[in-house]
């Protein structure tokens, strides 16, 4: 699913705690944001405070269940019915739960197959050349090159205009490409945030047969650091400086046994 919120982002004052906020102007800012749905015990949002700053390509991931649909959900604004607390500012305009999901209950695509209603979505959104683009696993029913598509557009947005992206998103390596930050949830909760090079490096979140899993080219470079073979500042996220590590080391190793 998609949605997109087209004013223009206004500048909020910082409050104690923001990182950086004083010199970037917030585009979203949530503080304390708990749902839960009705008849269930557990909170879906459980306290999520976050700001994401005008232009920011923002990735959040994490397992099922955690929360990521819903914190989207309540971002656009189609907030659904539940209890709901905290606070929710988007392009300067307080959310709320007066905006309800039966605004959206009324299309016909249901003829169309799950990719196409993603690539309509997705072409809809972008004719109204909006600064925020709220986006739920996008890529989630397409092919591999209808996913290279997707975030081929968005890469081409953001060197055009200063789009704001929060996608919600499993393709680990696409994320850390094009992410400027990518955000951790687990049970309504923000467990771990930073630069994808950052925290794909924790071995308490990732690199572990039950963890959230990372790109492959971190696993590999986190296996050789294990090894005692790369140092932590080795690691990396992206594939192409991940590759071109991996050939010094390699070029290390001739010239080791070469001597």
């Amino acid at each position: 699913m998609l949605d997109s919120a087209a004013a223009r982002a206004a500048p909020l004052e910082p409050t104690a705690g923001d990182t950086d906020a004083a010199s970037r102007e917030v585009a979203i800012r949530v503080r304390d944001l708990r749902f839960r749905y009705p008849g269930v015990a557990r909170e879906a949002l459980a306290g999520i405070s976050l700001d994401v700053a005008r232009g920011e390509f923002l990735g959040i991931t994490g397992p099922s269940g955690a929360g990521k649909s819903t914190l989207c959900l309540c971002l656009k604004g189609l907030v659904p019915a539940g209890e709901f607390s905290g606070s929710i500012e988007v392009a300067g305009r307080t959310v709320g739960p007066a905006s309800r999901l039966g605004d959206y209950l009324n299309s016909d695509t249901y003829r169309l197959s799950g990719g196409q209603k993603q690539r309509l979505a997705i072409a809809d959104a972008l004719i109204l050349e909006p600064e925020i683009l709220i986006l739920d696993e996008p890529t989630s029913e397409l092919d591999p090159i209808g996913k290279d598509e997707v975030f081929e557009v968005l890469e081409r947005l953001r060197s055009e205009r200063s789009i704001t992206v929060i996608m919600v998103e499993h393709a680990a390596e696409q994320l850390a490409e094009m992410a400027d930050r990518i955000v951790l949830m687990q049970d309504g909760l923000v467990v771990d945030q930073g630069p994808p090079d950052d925290l794909y490096r924790n071995p308490l979140l990732f690199h572990r047969p039950d963890a959230e899993r990372s790109p492959q080219i971190s696993q590999v470079l986190f296996q050789l650091m294990r090894a005692g073979l790369l140092t932590e500042d080795d690691l990396t996220a992206r594939e192409e400086l991940g590759v071109a590590r991996l050939r010094t080391l390699l070029q290390r190793a001739r010239v080791v046994q070469s001597a």
